[in-house]
């Protein structure tokens, strides 16, 4: 994204979130990429400072964690969710809980 948007840029890394947090706070760098759900979660901790630029860079998947094996339960999840999602309950919850995600 930066490459192509902005060449001329100088990109820098950075260890770890904070440093590249504590940086844009002090306005030695004029943005900071991370991936969406810790940068809503930096910005929503420092709304005074930051704004979130809401830019997808690549496409990412959800999943849930279930035992290995356990394929009763997974049917039973799949069900729900395709249920949900029949129901527009699934786009509810995402809009509720993910709302910089998932606003229409």
């Amino acid at each position: 994204f930066i490459e192509k948007n902005f060449p001329r840029a100088k990109k820098v890394l950075y260890r770890d979130r904070e440093t590249g947090i504590s940086e844009l706070k002090l306005r030695r760098i004029d943005a900071f990429i991370d991936d969406f759900p810790s940068a809503v979660w930096i910005v929503s901790q420092n709304e005074s400072y930051l704004m979130l630029i809401r830019e997808p860079l690549n496409e990412e998947f959800y999943a849930w964690g279930i035992r290995k094996g356990d394929e009763a339960l997974k049917g039973q999840l799949n069900t729900i969710l395709k249920r949900w999602e029949e129901q527009g309950v699934l786009k509810r919850l995402k809009a509720r809980w993910l709302p910089y995600l998932f606003k229409d």
